[in-house]
């Protein structure tokens, strides 16, 4: 009797514990939306339609590169203190 109340209360600890969890995950997309940002969100099919996008720019040639990742740009950007560099990332034929 007593064992199957103890195994009643950890599975309830347990719950307990991963909705604490999932709320503490929410409280950071809660924060942004009050702030007047926008909550990021990117689902799977928004990835797999990026993965599937062809570019007319050879990864060879880093000049063509550059002007690629530069024509992306906004005309204004922030460039943080790391070293004067600007990091960004592309997927190419799915790579």
């Amino acid at each position: 009797m007593a064992e199957q109340e103890n195994r009643e209360a950890k599975i309830r600890g347990r719950w307990l514990l991963a909705a604490i969890v999932l709320l503490a995950g929410a409280l950071p997309a809660a924060s942004f939306a009050n702030a007047g940002e926008a909550a990021f969100l990117q689902t799977n099919e928004a990835e797999i339609a990026r993965l599937n996008q062809t570019h007319d720019f050879d990864t060879d040639d880093p000049l063509s590169v550059f002007a690629a990742v530069f024509a992306a740009l906004d005309d204004e950007i922030e460039v943080l203190p790391s070293e004067n560099y600007y990091f960004f990332r592309f997927l190419h034929h799915g790579v």
